[in-house]
């Protein structure tokens, strides 16, 4: 049996999809497009992640996390940072909800100006709205590049143009593990200046893994991540959502039930049944691991954890 074409496709997805072909585990194809900037190209998915984030499972095991740490090591940052003023540099900024406590704190004892970045315009234009409500100034004319925001470099030399001349970079709401950690490491190295900061926010391997994958089997998580294949063209009774601890990584994944041909600007795309749509892989680091891979790119890391460390908060300078 093969079912008809659903939703209107995504060009974006599509084009993600054909470049990056299928590998195979056994007999099962593995399509993956599990890339974080293929979850906000449209604003229903944006608000769909806000919507996940309000949640309550998302604020237990992220969001209330992050902050109690927050408030732990809060005189640590406010010690470490320049009291002529910092710019923010909010990567993955969402809709600055995961930096609006942090914010809260600093914002009387240090002038701060805000820049967001993110794949999608909707979240950056969401977040300097929350921010600039804390009477916290934007950095101004500073247009974020959305699509190539991991050029840290260029837009950290632009915000100084802009804004002060060290800067605090944020990359919290368990962002790192979406990403290549080295090379993200690298990066905001490269992008630093002696004096920088960095904050990072993430969530640890334990030995329990099933805590690990409690917050990720939620209504709102496959309500969000679902958006993906159904851009694909596929609709969504044909899917069937999966999810497991794999490499030390989350992986949220989609199984067709049923063949599809999916047709997009004259290309045609023959699915099977069982095809694997993998969506989202996080990455889970020890606290060893993950104090390796800092120091082994930043001169001073502070590194507090929650009890059984479960979530890690690390301050780091350049």
């Amino acid at each position: 049996m093969v079912t008809k074409q659903g939703n209107k496709i995504n060009d974006s997805i599509f084009k993600e999809l054909i470049r990056r072909g299928y590998s195979l585990e056994g007999n099962t194809r593995i399509w993956n497009i599990a890339d974080s900037k293929l979850w906000y190209t449209t604003e229903k998915q944006a608000q769909k992640f806000i919507d996940l984030k309000a949640s309550k499972t998302y604020k237990e095991g992220v969001v209330d996390k992050e902050n109690e740490l927050i408030s732990k090591t809060i005189k640590d940052i406010l010690g470490s940072m320049d009291k002529n003023g910092m710019n923010i540099l909010d990567i993955t900024s969402r809709d600055g909800k995961k930096a609006e406590e942090l914010l809260k704190h600093l914002k009387d004892e240090v002038t701060l100006k805000y820049c967001p970045t993110d794949f999608s315009e909707y979240m950056t234009k969401r977040a300097s709205k929350r921010i600039s409500a804390l009477g916290i100034e934007e950095i101004e004319g500073y247009v974020p590049e959305i699509s190539k925001f991991k050029d840290f470099r260029k837009v950290a030399n632009e915000i100084r143009e802009k804004g002060f001349d060290k800067t605090l970079f944020l990359l919290l709401g368990n962002s790192l593990g979406n990403f290549e950690i080295n090379e993200m490491l690298f990066e905001l190295r490269k992008a630093m200046k002696e004096g920088d900061l960095l904050l990072i926010g993430n969530a640890l391997n334990t030995e329990w893994k099933w805590k690990i994958l409690q917050p990720y089997g939620s209504k709102e998580i496959q309500e969000f991540f679902i958006e993906v294949p159904k851009q694909l063209g596929i609709k969504e009774e044909n899917l069937k959502f999966k999810i497991g601890f794999k490499n030390s990584r989350v992986e949220i994944s989609f199984v067709l039930k049923e063949n599809t041909t999916i047709t997009n600007d004259g290309m045609e795309v023959g699915l099977l049944r069982g095809d694997n749509f993998l969506v989202c892989a996080s990455a889970k680091y020890t606290k060893k691991d993950m104090l390796g891979f800092l120091n082994m790119y930043f001169d001073e890391v502070n590194l507090l954890t929650t009890p059984h460390n479960s979530y890690a908060l690390a301050l780091c300078k350049k």
